[in-house]
């Protein structure tokens, strides 16, 4: 088991990023966010590794990600979203270091939003999908993520978000968040929630710069990741791992037409962590740098 201060982090941390949408869905006749299709790259840095009380070999980790989302006014008061991702995540480490070398889930999004009233809103959304280690996918790999929260929307400028996240793959099945999006000025955003805490500027035109924290992550099955366990630890087949990066950095989201946005990051990786958590196993790493580059079309 984890100490308290990682599950705060945990609850911190992991939020649905449907948490930073819910304030403009719960704008009184409001149409809801527009269909978007991503597609994200991140690379973080080699950092020496650390597991079973000794320090031995290096890792990596590249990411890429597809999403395609649309979203539904059902009736006035209600929203739906629905649409599918993709994610890999390639480790790239020394032979002695006990991680997988793929990490890939395959999912399909739905989630709904209903406004109880000009201030209220509430919001479910569920990620059914196959979350697995290595690169075949069989049935003990489908999940049901999802989270359960109300947003308020105390004033114009201000929505405080509240619920509950839920994973059968994680350490913590549920855990409870809170998470808020506050306009300080016209051009000043703050948000706190995952997978991004972050302080903006508006540029204008739908540009802007920004610094904060992010997360990277997730939680997944393994059948037979053809990870040899250090000596002492038993086998790796058939258990759960949870990963996830924390990062600190900043950088543009770069509205270079009406519907495409060129989204440029860079800073540091402060936490890396692979958790065999039935296993008493974790590996983590040194910090290290880390970079992304994403473009978001909107139709």
């Amino acid at each position: 088991m984890h100490p308290p201060s990682h599950r705060l982090v945990r609850a911190g941390l992991f939020v649905s990023t449907i948490l930073v949408a819910a304030p403009l869905f719960a704008q009184p006749g409001g149409k809801g966010p527009a269909n978007t299709a991503e597609a994200a790259f991140s690379y973080s840095g080699s950092s020496d590794a650390e597991f079973a009380g000794r320090t031995a070999g290096d890792l990596s980790v590249s990411a890429a990600r597809v999403e395609v989302k649309l979203n539904r006014a059902v009736r006035q008061n209600l929203f739906i979203s629905y649409g599918g991702s993709y994610q890999r995540f390639a480790v790239d480490a020394s032979s002695v270091v006990p991680v997988p070398e793929t990490l890939q889930a395959v999912s399909f999004e739905l989630g709904a939003t209903r406004l109880i009233d000009s201030k209220w809103s509430a919001t479910v959304a569920v990620s059914p999908g196959f979350y697995s280690v290595g690169t075949s996918i069989d049935g003990d790999a489908f999940n049901l993520p999802g989270v359960l929260f109300a947003t308020w929307r105390a004033t114009p400028t201000f929505g405080l978000s509240g619920g509950l996240r839920f994973d059968a793959f994680s350490d913590n099945a549920v855990l409870p968040f809170i998470g808020f999006r506050w306009q300080a000025t016209p051009e000043v955003t703050v948000s706190f929630g995952a997978p991004r805490t972050e302080v903006a500027y508006s540029l204008g035109s739908g540009s802007d710069l920004y610094f904060g924290a992010s997360f990277q992550g997730g939680s997944f099955r393994t059948d037979d990741p053809g990870v040899r366990p250090p000596t002492g630890y038993p086998s790796l087949r058939d258990t759960y791992l949870d990963y996830r990066e924390i990062r600190v950095g900043g950088g543009i989201r770069w509205a270079f037409s009406p519907t495409m946005r060129l989204d440029l990051e860079a800073g540091w990786m402060v936490d890396r962590r692979f958790d065999y958590y039935d296993r008493s196993l974790e590996v983590k790493t040194d910090g290290a740098v880390y970079g992304r580059v994403g473009l978001t079309a909107k139709f």
